[in-house]
């Protein structure tokens, strides 16, 4: 037997733990140590492409987000599993340009630990993932690692950490997976999305939906 209780916001929970629940959706209240700014121009929902519901957020390297973890390691993985995956629609291929970047640096300066996804810059509306990091095995330029995403087209990805193996999913499908080994990631503090890799010119442009980090 089952039973299924519908809540559409937050009565008639008795207990819940870093959940907040309106209209339907249940997301994690767990905002620790975070600050949620824009380095620059006027991020903003877009209704000409929309994954869920009407509308998606419009990115490019003028108008981008910036995610401050804080000091204290609210990104740091240490040895643990982890996820990140997003919806990406692209208005053009942006040769070595972030969809998003997370590192211990602020972009501008010299990078030296991160984990990201950009395009190539010698192949058309070819993207990418990376991991540098002083503590594993470092993934730059493994073979294999390219995926293929056309402008104007809705393409999920997702990086994660399983084990000991780096590995990056489009729509479902494993592209790659490279032995980073059991380092202990930390350090990393500033989470960036539509923002270039260590260059202002070089942003995603596009629309993205649906972005989650998880350990």
């Amino acid at each position: 037997n089952s039973f299924i209780d519908q809540f559409e916001d937050e009565s008639g929970i008795a207990s819940k733990t870093n959940v907040n629940i309106a209209s339907e959706k249940a997301t994690t209240g767990d905002k620790s140590s975070l600050t949620i700014s824009n380095q620059a121009g006027t991020p903003a929902h877009r209704t000409d492409k929309a994954k869920f519901g009407s509308s998606s957020l419009g990115l490019d390297y003028q108008n981008f987000i910036k995610v401050d973890g804080g000091a204290s390691g609210r990104f740091d993985f240490l040895g643990n599993d982890f996820t990140i995956d997003f919806w990406f629609n692209p208005d053009a291929f942006a040769p070595w340009g972030s969809i998003w970047n997370l590192t211990a640096q602020e972009i501008g300066t010299s990078q030296s630990n991160y984990v990201d996804i950009l395009g190539s810059g010698d192949t058309s509306d070819q993207y990418y993932a990376r991991i540098e990091d002083p503590n594993v095995t470092n993934q730059v330029s493994a073979a294999g690692y390219r995926v293929a995403a056309p402008t104007n087209t809705w393409w999920h990805g997702v990086v994660q950490r399983y084990g000991t193996k780096f590995q990056f999913f489009k729509d479902g499908t494993r592209v790659f997976d490279h032995t980073m080994g059991s380092g202990s990631m930390t350090g990393l503090r500033y989470l960036y999305w539509g923002y270039g890799h260590n260059a202002v010119a070089n942003g995603g442009d596009g629309a993205w939906d649906d972005i989650r980090i998880s350990t």
